[in-house]
């Protein structure tokens, strides 16, 4: 387990790129009513279930690297911090993202997934300068199997893209405008909060 280097009150979650991509909104809520980091015990026992179910088929996609779990990351350049599922360390570098009760492909990645792309890629952004290194590659483990993910320069871009709107929506605290698609509003938590701003501002 690693150290944040700097303080991580300075540093913003990372998970707040996957929320964000997903709807600018939700992350909006979970910043600013608190629930980033809202994590009850029952949550916590799955999440740990989940690692421990999964830990033989991380460590044989490791193929032989040192493993370490539920790795403690932040990057002082990126301005976020985070947890990492797994991270195999060896003659390189590969960070494994579990979403066990998803059924991710890669054609859902570039659609109604894509916000679980720009999370691994954001974790693998943060190791490259935990490990002084290049990452080439990471692995989203999902209900039917592990998929191999390309750190491409290209989704580099787009998740610093991502990072530089949430830090500009932290800075103003203004409320993005609503940008999710209506399946996701059926499922959301804050819901409550924020279907009738946006009923207000239709009209």
């Amino acid at each position: 387990m690693t150290t944040v280097s700097g303080s991580s009150k300075s540093l913003m979650p990372a998970v707040l790129v996957k929320e964000y991509a997903y709807c600018p909104r939700y992350a909006y809520f979970m910043l600013f009513l608190n629930g980033v980091d809202r994590i009850t015990e029952s949550m916590r026992s799955s999440l740990e279930s989940h690692v421990e179910h999964y830990r033989d088929v991380v460590i044989n996609l490791c193929n032989g690297y040192s493993v370490y779990f539920e790795y403690h990351v932040g990057s002082n350049s990126l301005g976020i911090h985070g947890v990492i599922d797994a991270v195999c360390v060896g003659e390189e570098v590969i960070v494994v993202d579990l979403k066990p009760l998803s059924r991710v492909t890669k054609r859902s990645l570039m659609g109604r997934h894509r916000h679980f792309l720009y999370q691994v890629v954001a974790y693998s952004m943060i190791a490259e300068e935990v490990f002084k290194g290049g990452v080439k590659r990471a692995y989203i483990l999902a209900k039917d199997g592990p998929l191999e993910i390309r750190i491409t320069p290209v989704l580099k871009r787009e998740v610093v893209g991502i990072i530089n709107e949430l830090r500009r929506m932290v800075m103003r605290e203004d409320l993005p405008r609503n940008m999710a698609e209506g399946w996701k509003c059926n499922y959301c938590v804050f819901k409550r909060f924020c279907l009738p701003m946006r009923d207000a501002m239709v009209r």
